[in-house]
């Protein structure tokens, strides 16, 4: 697998972001993802932890807020 990540300012406020990945054992050809994020400046930067991340018991707060909100959001105790 290869993949290629560009990361170029349009202007002060937005990073347009492109990813190419290439990789012949699982795809017919090549794949480009192109997206642009928008700086926030008033927004607080949350950390990101897919709920079944198995080493998330080990991170510290914030992010057992965030493990905390996901046991809530399935409705296990």
């Amino acid at each position: 697998m290869h993949v290629v990540e560009r990361l170029t300012r349009a202007d002060l406020g937005h990073l347009n972001v492109s990813m190419v990945v290439d990789d012949p054992g699982a795809y017919s050809r090549p794949f480009t993802l192109t997206y642009t994020a928008e700086l926030m400046p008033a927004a607080e930067l949350m950390e990101y932890i897919c709920d079944n991340e198995q080493d998330a018991p080990n991170i510290d707060a914030p992010a057992d807020a965030a493990i905390e909100a996901a046991t809530l959001l399935k409705g296990q105790p």
